[in-house]
């Protein structure tokens, strides 16, 4: 992780299904996962609270949701609560794909859903995918292995 560069949170909200968090790092031509969080049966305070006790966390600018993070069942939406209890802004496309970087229609040189699978392939030049996972060890923020 470049402990100098802002975290992005990508946000897939559920309860019995699983409630996902990826905290993501962006370079030119590289998309860098620094840590994930996905639990079940969780309510959003509960995910939140986990995501501020992460290192990473006072490096986080802001995130993409899910569509459905702007539903209200009877309560705030998911946008609401993260911004009231978290203080960060959530983007999200009407699209159905969460946010501007995450629909595939937008990723570099895309052409729609065709390009999406592209960035988990290895290059041809030097075999990394454009997409990488950093593993991670009990949020500690470092990585399992070098």
């Amino acid at each position: 992780m470049d402990w100098s560069a802002r975290v992005e949170l990508a946000i897939d909200p559920g309860y019995a299904g699983a409630y996902a968090v990826l905290a993501l790092q962006w370079e030119p031509g590289l998309v860098r996962v620094v840590d994930e969080l996905y639990v079940t049966q969780q309510v959003a305070a509960t995910v939140i609270r986990e995501c501020r006790s992460r290192k990473w966390w006072d490096r986080v600018t802001g995130g993409v949701i899910d569509i459905a993070g702007r539903q209200h069942h009877a309560m705030p939406s998911q946008v609401e609560i993260w911004q009231a209890e978290a203080g960060i802004h959530l983007k999200f496309n009407r699209g159905g794909a969460a946010g501007r970087h995450c629909t595939a229609a937008n990723l570099p040189g895309g052409s729609g859903d065709r390009r999406a699978p592209d960035y988990f392939r290895p290059e041809m030049h030097n075999d990394h995918p454009r997409v990488r996972q950093i593993p991670v060890s009990g949020g500690t923020g470092r990585p399992t292995h070098p």
